[in-house]
């Protein structure tokens, strides 16, 4: 069950000023206030909104102070400006008056009053940060970067505005600076310790691939290649049925090499079928010929691939198998022209 809104009268210590506040923006002797204007404050005090990060500010709470209606607590945050009890009568004034100023809205006519904001305490002068050694520097240094934030000002005018002022630190890192710091000691050993199990991970898997390349069987040498008739090409797919005939031959076309993707299909393909045979398929099977991609040999190419790390997308190999299989022509036609001469 959520908890019951209310609002509660505060005396700003540092301005002398008093303001009806969410009684939730109270930690102890300090309230949040937001660096807002105008109406964007006027709905924060409303809605009971918060956010941490505010500026806060040392205030007193008056006695029997707190109202689950926020127009009650205005209305006696007014009277506060003469007590300091607000469960007094009016005749019972307390001597010194406390500030007020009016806010009002672009948007209507009413007029909202709020007590004075405290104005932000001056510059102070830069102090070294303890850091830990163990705390990356520029992490640390992020976490107290100089922050701009908009803070009250007593100055009203035709559009009520606040002044601006600079702060050299965030404002919750006084408070926090202690678990902040030890979070970051835990983030810091969780990434040393993904870094060696990365290195664990990798050296495993290189050792897997060397120990299938040594283990490797030799497909080819007991097969006629290039293939130059469907029927030839159909003796590689019956051989590779068998599923230790397949990663062999994966782990053979592995040792071709080839700088690209593009060198390696070409390399692959051309040791695979001859250009004659190439001209009967495309990858799909378009333009009324048969579809390479339904053969195990194209499989085999495009596992191949991504094993050696030629790339790292299945896609890329398929696409560059077609695009071989489309220029087969071409270069059938060139070899032809070139045995006439």
């Amino acid at each position: 069950m959520a908890d019951k809104e209310t609002w509660t009268v505060v005396k700003f210590l540092e301005e002398s000023s008093v303001a009806a506040v969410p009684t939730k923006w109270i930690f102890e002797d300090k309230c949040l206030w937001p660096p807002f204007i105008a109406e964007k404050l006027n709905s924060a005090i409303k809605n009971q909104k918060i956010e941490t990060c505010w500026p806060s500010h040392k205030v007193q709470v008056f006695r029997n102070s707190t109202f689950d209606s926020y127009e009650i607590a205005r209305a006696k945050a007014k009277k506060a400006e003469d007590t300091s009890d607000l469960s007094s009568t009016d005749t019972e004034k307390h001597k010194r008056k406390l500030k007020k100023r009016k806010i009002y809205s672009s948007e209507s006519e009413e007029e909202f009053e709020l007590s004075v904001l405290p104005n932000m305490p001056s510059l102070p002068k830069k102090q070294n940060i303890e850091i830990d050694d163990h705390i990356p520097t520029e992490i640390s240094a992020g976490l107290c970067s100089p922050k701009q934030n908009v803070t009250p000002s007593s100055t009203r005018s035709n559009n009520l505005i606040s002044k601006p002022s600079t702060s050299t630190r965030c404002n919750c890192c006084p408070h926090h600076a202690e678990v902040n710091n030890e979070i970051l000691r835990q983030l810091y050993f969780l990434k040393s310790v993904h870094i060696e199990l990365l290195k664990e991970v990798r050296n495993i898997k290189g050792n897997t691939e060397n120990e299938d390349l040594c283990n490797m069987v030799p497909v080819l040498s007991n097969l006629k290649v290039p293939c130059d008739t469907v029927e030839e090409l159909q003796q590689i797919e019956d051989v590779l049925k068998i599923s230790d005939n397949f990663k062999n031959m994966v782990n053979e076309l592995c040792k071709w090499g080839g700088s690209s993707i593009l060198d390696f299909v070409k390399r692959s393909m051309g040791t695979l079928i001859t250009n004659k045979l190439a001209t009967n398929y495309s990858w799909l099977g378009r333009r009324n010929k048969q579809a390479f991609c339904q053969f195990s040999i194209a499989a085999v190419i495009v596992e191949a691939a991504m094993k050696s790390q030629k790339c790292s997308d299945k896609k890329v190999a398929e696409q560059e198998i077609g695009r071989w299989l489309r220029r087969a022509g071409d270069r059938l036609k060139i070899f032809k022209e070139k045995e006439l001469d």
